[in-house]
Formats: C-alpha cells, sequence, structure tokens
C-alpha cells in the first residue's frame, strides 16, 4: 500500500498569529529540527495495515500517514521543538488509541496495540473451523449413539415447560416494569414551565460548548493545503480499512454459510439418530414379543414332551398289563380245562363207587388258583384304572 504521508511546516510568526488567534498560549523554542518517527500498530501479534496516524499539538496537525502492510507508518516532521505532542491513531475496525504528553525523537519507534472491534478473518476462520469441528463431533456422536437421544427430549419438554413459565414471570416484570416507566414519564411530563426553560438554557448551553469545542478541533486551524493533504492521508486511510471491512463481512458471511451447512448436517444426523432409535425401540419390542413367544413355545414344547413321555411310559405300563392279563387268561384256561376234566373224573368215580378224596384235593387245589388268579385280575384291573386316570 502506498503511504501517504503529510508533513507541516510551522514558522515561529505563523504559529504565533495562529495561536494568538485561536487563543492557545505561543509555543517558544530555540531547536526547529527536522525529525523522523515510526509509528508500529498491532493488534495482538498481528500487524495493523491502513491505520490513520495523526501527530498534533496545541491542537495543530503536525503530521499525518497511514500504515503500511507491516504496520509501520513513517512520518517526518519539518520542525520540532521538543514540545510534547499527542499521537492518535484511527483504525474502523479497532478502538481507537493515543498517547499524550510524548516528546519525539529522531528514528525511535513509537508502538501501539489495538483492540479489535470484532473479530479478524483470520479469528473468524480459525473459530469457524472450531465450531465446525465441535459441529462434526456431535454429528458423529448422534450418529454413534443414536439410542441414547430420547432422554434428552423428556428433559427439553421440562426445560421448555420451565422456560415457559420464567418468559411469563418475565413478561409479567416487564409490564410491572412499563407501568413503572410509564408514571415516571408521567411525573415527568407534568413538570412546570421553570422546569422546561431550565431545560432550554441547558440545551443552548450545550450547543454553544459544541460549537467552541468544533473551533479548538486542529481541522479548523488548517491551511487549505494541509487540509488536502490531511484528507488525502484519511482517504487513504478509509479505502484500505473499507477493503479491511469487506473481507470481514466476506470471511462472517463464509463462516455463517460454513456453520449453517453444518448446521443442518447435524440437524439431519440428529434426526437419522432419532428414526434409527425409534426403530430400535421397535425392533427390541419385536425381539421381546418374539422371545416371549419363543419361550412359552419352548415351554408348551416342553410340556408336549413331558407328556409324549408320560403317554409313551402309559403305553408300556398298559402292555405291559395287556401281557399279564394275556398270561392270566391263558392260565385261567388251563385251569379251566384242568378242572373241568377233574370234575368230569369226580363224576364218573361216584358214579362207580370210588375213592374221590384225591380228586376232590386237586379240584380245590385248581380252586384255590382260581381264587389267586381272581386276586391277580382284580390288582390288574386297580392297576389299570390308575393309568387310565393318569390318561385325562
Amino acid at each position: 500500500m502506498k503511504k501517504v504521508v503529510f508533513t507541516v511546516g510551522i514558522l515561529l510568526l505563523s504559529l504565533s498569529t495562529q495561536a494568538k488567534l485561536a487563543g492557545i498560549p505561543t509555543i517558544h523554542s530555540v531547536q526547529r529540527d527536522a525529525i523522523s518517527i515510526t509509528v508500529s500498530v498491532k493488534s495482538g501479534s498481528t500487524a495493523v495495515k491502513g491505520a490513520l496516524v495523526k501527530i498534533t499539538a496545541n491542537n495543530m496537525v503536525l503530521a499525518a500517514g497511514t500504515t503500511d502492510d507491516t504496520g509501520n507508518a513513517m512520518l517526518k516532521l519539518a520542525t520540532y521543538g521538543n514540545q510534547p505532542v499527542t499521537i492518535e491513531v484511527i483504525h474502523a475496525l479497532y478502538k481507537k488509541d493515543m498517547k499524550t504528553g510524548v516528546v519525539l525523537t529522531s528514528g525511535s519507534t513509537i508502538s501501539f496495540g489495538l483492540i479489535a472491534k470484532a473479530a479478524t478473518p483470520e479469528e473468524i476462520a480459525a473459530q469457524t473451523d472450531e465450531k465446525v469441528a465441535q459441529e462434526q463431533a456431535i454429528i458423529d456422536a448422534e450418529t454413534k449413539k443414536a439410542q441414547e437421544a430420547v432422554a434428552a427430549q423428556e428433559e427439553a419438554r421440562k426445560k421448555q415447560e420451565e422456560q415457559k413459565a420464567l418468559t411469563e414471570e418475565h413478561k409479567a416484570k416487564i409490564e410491572e416494569e412499563k407501568r413503572a416507566a410509564e408514571e415516571i414519564r408521567q411525573g415527568l411530563n407534568s413538570n412546570d414551565d421553570a422546569a422546561r426553560q431550565r431545560a432550554e438554557e441547558a440545551k443552548k448551553r450545550e450547543e454553544e460548548a459544541k460549537a467552541r469545542e468544533e473551533n479548538l478541533k486542529p481541522e479548523n486551524n488548517l491551511s487549505e493545503a494541509q487540509k488536502a493533504e490531511k484528507k488525502a492521508a484519511e482517504d487513504a486511510a478509509k479505502k484500505s480499512q473499507n477493503e479491511q471491512q469487506k473481507t470481514q463481512e466476506q470471511a462472517e458471511k463464509e463462516a455463517k454459510e460454513k456453520e449453517a451447512k453444518i448446521t443442518e448436517e447435524r440437524k439431519a444426523a440428529e434426526q437419522k439418530a432419532k428414526e434409527e432409535e425409534s426403530r430400535t425401540k421397535d425392533e427390541e419390542q419385536k425381539a421381546k414379543e418374539a422371545e416371549k413367544e419363543a419361550a412359552e413355545k419352548a415351554k408348551e414344547a416342553k410340556d408336549a414332551e413331558k407328556e409324549k413321555e408320560e403317554l409313551e411310559k402309559l403305553k408300556a405300563d398298559l402292555e405291559k398289563l395287556d401281557a399279564d392279563q394275556k398270561k392270566l387268561d391263558d392260565d385261567r384256561k388251563k385251569v379251566d380245562s384242568e378242572l373241568k376234566k377233574l370234575d368230569d373224573k369226580f363224576v364218573k368215580a361216584k358214579k362207580k363207587g370210588k375213592d374221590t378224596s384225591s380228586i376232590a384235593s386237586d379240584i380245590e387245589k385248581l380252586n384255590d388258583k382260581h381264587k389267586k388268579m381272581d386276586d391277580d385280575q382284580k390288582k390288574l384291573e386297580e392297576k389299570r384304572d390308575k393309568l387310565k386316570k393318569k390318561m385325562k
């Protein structure tokens, strides 16, 4: 950037005349050497370019210029009488700074540290990257932990209710404050004519003070050439600052767009997480129902298997009873056949008058067998009844 520097040569006679006209004490000094100084302007560790630097003494501009890309402004004073001066540094993006009562030394460097009114483009970019990283971390967390989103919804609803209640409370307080302010305004509006007269006089005194202050400004004590040079420096500074302002605004715009995009991505991730959570809950519910049904079916299968085993055992017991019954029936048939033969033999022997005692004894033995088989039959029936009851 081209530096704009103008110097003001002040003749002793001219200075004395202007000082008398402005009501400013005349500066007397025996030393009137030309000097040059450097003003270094930074914000933190960053050089500030395009800042307007002015050196004034007794409301007279001695030199002015703008800082270059390195944040430095070389200022030359055609004459300097070792009087204390004021150095001002002005930049649209930073807070104004000044040093007063400075005695200049040729070749010296005077440093200023400006405080930014807002973040620089570099800081905006860094902050945006940080926000993007944070948002991306949120997206990753939301995607990874999709099942943890529901608890926050209930908490959010509670907070909304709390905030709603708090808002209503604030509304009531605001209405109360408005009423109090209106009462004060009404009280102020009811002041008498004397109060209004005092206000008008105070306003008039304020305007007169402003007029006097305007007359004392350095700009009103400059020649036309000096004003032109000063305006050129101010225009150059304004142009540089406007360019920086546009750069900053563009950086802010890009940062907002980038943040908006990552916010949309985060919202999409959160929505997806909620949907996944809902689907997960449905699947879990279905899994529980399936598990319950499987357990029921497993129990049914176990019961069926147990019933089958019991039936198989009953069947085996019945088959054994049937086998015992068949054997008993076969034994009874044999006994009946033998008993019939003995009965016929007993009748024949009795008709012939023979001894029938041995035959009667054999018959008695067979009858005892019948009785025993009757007992066995009864036991078999009892067992069969028990088995039938188990089958019901």
